[in-house]
């Protein structure tokens, strides 16, 4: 990798993550008085994109990349919401599965339009060509990270 490179892209990666460090504090203000924080609005995030699906605990560790008592308190907390509702394995006591309620379903997309208006005058800042670009690569990007999960060990 060439030295013009390296330098773009330790850019993107200190300003991907200001932008993270600014917008995410604005969100989770916005989502306070539905009793949500952005963690809580990922999960449901998640399991909305197929919400006949079950997850478990573990799972969900795996494929948000938080840990066990983070998504664990979630979880809690959504569960407690009625957004979650958790079950019983019929054949293994010690697994419970969880799935999205529709009162869940209905929660997500009142978080979703209250965030909408912060979330989209920050990205509408964005040139519509340039938004196109990045939108493409976070989705490459997003792409080859969930085929090399890793614990923070470098890729090939």
């Amino acid at each position: 990798m060439d030295d013009k490179k390296i330098g773009l892209l330790q850019r993107a990666v200190v300003n991907f993550m200001i932008c993270h460090d600014l917008l995410t504090p604005q969100i989770d203000k916005q989502l306070r008085p539905l009793g949500l924080n952005l963690t809580q609005m990922s999960l449901l995030n998640h399991f909305s994109h197929a919400p006949q699906q079950r997850h478990t605990i573990s799972q969900l560790v795996k494929v948000m990349g938080i840990n066990q008592p983070g998504i664990t308190k979630a979880v809690n907390a959504l569960e407690k919401l009625a957004c979650l509702q958790k079950q019983n394995d019929k054949d293994d006591a010690r697994i419970k599965w969880l799935q999205i309620t529709p009162y869940g379903l209905e929660k997500l997309n009142e978080a979703r339009q209250t965030t909408g208006p912060l979330v989209f005058s920050a990205f509408g800042s964005v040139a519509d060509q340039d938004l196109q670009s990045f939108c493409d690569g976070l989705e490459q990007m997003k792409v080859f990270l969930d085929r090399n999960r890793g614990e923070g060990r470098a890729y090939s």
